[in-house]
Parts: structure tokens; C-alpha cells; sequence
């Protein structure tokens, strides 16, 4: 009795693929001292019990495999922290471990390639562009400077909240992604834009800002399971971060022009308008300046990058 060849093809795929997972089990051995596991499937590992609230089934997890977890998401095997004296521990005392960031190709392309700080890879580079965000941006006199901004954003928040007149129900996230995305954009490009719903250039800005912040918390299957990165294609992943690529870089590329500008403006001694709203303390300001002095160290893209960041946090 015979059978049709294309009969056979999937019992011998999944006899190669069976032994080849005894081979590597039997011969690797395991490393000692790793962190409780819970028990993983063949190419996705542990993807599979992350479910629709990922945060929620960490930290039921939690309770079962304790405070340091070791799971495997596809290829790639993470270290999960659930307690903030862990996490303190790793930062404080064992920084240099965790330093260097995990290669994603989709986050690569959103962030151009790694050149910002939040997921460039350690190294000089990566040390000085910390060095930057905490000397510069982020430095106490940096912060203070921003202290009327902060209290014309806050003050802006409590009036829309009284507007609704306790009448109707209020959306305070959304009124808080409108004061944090108001603060960043203020802070970081100098710009002023509305909430979203009374300007136009305004609504369209804060629609990239929930297009990132939607695509950044997808899963790219390619990321943890190489051979099937088709999947984000299929989905339209791939094509929603190129969209979301594009729209930010034209428009960083746009406000690093104006600041060009202006700081030529300056340097001529030329009387700049102040209702351009441009902060001369803002981030991109301060960046283009240090870059006038290290072209080199910080490039064009750096400086996108880092901006890019603000806004993705």
C-alpha cells in the first residue's frame, strides 16, 4: 500500500522539527542560577500567556514565579521585574548588565536607527547623548525655567475640567494626554497647539501622538519569531510605522528648520517676532546649539531622535 507524497511532507516536518528540539535540549546544558520559568511552547516560548492585558498576566504571573521571571518571548528571553525593590536593585547596583537595548526592527525605524537614547545601544555615543538629556535637558535650572508653562498647562486643564460644570461625564484621560502632550510640546519644540478639538493643526498633532503611542504598543511578530516577520506585513504593521515614520519625521524636520532660523535670526542680530512661539529654552533649540559645537558627535537625525523620544514617553 502506497501513500501520496504530499501526504507524508507534514509528518516528516514535524519528525525534523522534534528532533532537533531533543538534540538542543540534550545537548546544551542548562545554565545555572536563571530565574523561575513557567513553562514555555516550541517558537513562540511564552508568548502565549500574555493575553489581551499584558501588565495583568505579568503580574499574576507574578505571585506564582515571584519577583524575577525569566520568560521567553519567541527567541528572545526577557527578564521581568515585578517590584520596585528589584527594579531598584537592578538600577542601582547592577545598571551594567541591562545597559545595552534590544535590537527591534520596527522601533529601529520608527527611532532612525537606534540614534536616539531611549534604544540606542550602549556606548559612546549613547553616553554622550544621556550626558545631553541629563546636563541639558533635563537639569534642574532646565526644569525651572518651564515652571510658567507647566502652571499655564495645569491652570488651562482645571478650566476645561470646570467647564463641564459637574453636568456630564469627563474623559480625564484624555484631558491628561492633552496636558502632558500640551507640557512636551511646549517644552521640547516650543510650539503651542491645542487640545486637539478647537485647531486643526493641533488635532492633527495630537492624532500622530495616539498613532505612536498605538503602534509602539503593538506586537511585531517578526521581532520575536524571525521567519514569520511576513505576519506584520499581512496585518499592515509594517505600513502603519512607516505612516507614523513619515509623518513625524516631516514634521520634526519642519520645526528643526524654524528653529534654524531663528537662531540665524539671532546670530545676525535680526528683531525675531515673538508671536512665532519660539522658546529659545526649548530642546531642539538647545540640541541645534550643541550641535553647532559637535557637529560630529550629534547628528541631524540624533537630535530627531531625542526629540522623537520625548514624545513617545
Amino acid at each position: 500500500m502506497s501513500f501520496p507524497l504530499f501526504t507524508l511532507f507534514p509528518i516528516i516536518l514535524f519528525s525534523i522539527f522534534f528532533y532537533k528540539c531533543l538534540l538542543s535540549s540534550s545537548s546544551t546544558k542548562k545554565p545555572l542560577h536563571l530565574p523561575p520559568t513557567p513553562p514555555k511552547l516550541p517558537i513562540i516560548g511564552n508568548l502565549h500567556q500574555l493575553g489581551k492585558l499584558p501588565h495583568r498576566s505579568l503580574h499574576s504571573l507574578s505571585h506564582k514565579y515571584g519577583d524575577f521571571m525569566l520568560l521567553y518571548f519567541g527567541n528572545r528571553p526577557t527578564l521581568v521585574v515585578s517590584s520596585a525593590t528589584a527594579a531598584e536593585d537592578i538600577m542601582k547596583t547592577r545598571e551594567h548588565f541591562f545597559l545595552n537595548r534590544p535590537k527591534l526592527r520596527l522601533i529601529e525605524r520608527l527611532f532612525y536607527g537606534g540614534k536616539d537614547v531611549g534604544f540606542s545601544s550602549y556606548g559612546e555615543n549613547w553616553r554622550y547623548r544621556k550626558s545631553i538629556c541629563v546636563m541639558q535637558l533635563l537639569s534642574t535650572k532646565r526644569v525651572r525655567s518651564f515652571r510658567s508653562i507647566r502652571e499655564e498647562e495645569v491652570n488651562r486643564m482645571i478650566e476645561e475640567i470646570k467647564s463641564y460644570g459637574g453636568m456630564s461625564a469627563v474623559n480625564l484621560s484624555e484631558i491628561s494626554s492633552a496636558l502632558f502632550k500640551g507640557l512636551i510640546c511646549r517644552t521640547a519644540l516650543g510650539r503651542k497647539y491645542q487640545d486637539g478639538y478647537d485647531d486643526e493643526s493641533g488635532k492633527n498633532v495630537y492624532k500622530m501622538f495616539k498613532e505612536l503611542s498605538s503602534v509602539m504598543g503593538e506586537i511585531s511578530v517578526g521581532d520575536y519569531v524571525p521567519f514569520l516577520g511576513w505576519v506584520d506585513r499581512l496585518s499592515g504593521l509594517e505600513s502603519r510605522v512607516e505612516s507614523v515614520r513619515k509623518q513625524f519625521d516631516d514634521f520634526i524636520e519642519e520645526i528643526v528648520q524654524q528653529h534654524e532660523i531663528h537662531l540665524i535670526n539671532r546670530k545676525e542680530g535680526y528683531i525675531v517676532d515673538d508671536e512665532e512661539g519660539l522658546n529659545v529654552n526649548d530642546f531642539v533649540q538647545v540640541l541645534l546649539e550643541i550641535q553647532r559645537e559637535n557637529p560630529e558627535q550629534l547628528s541631524r537625525e540624533s537630535i530627531k531622535g531625542v526629540i522623537l523620544v520625548s514624545h513617545a514617553f
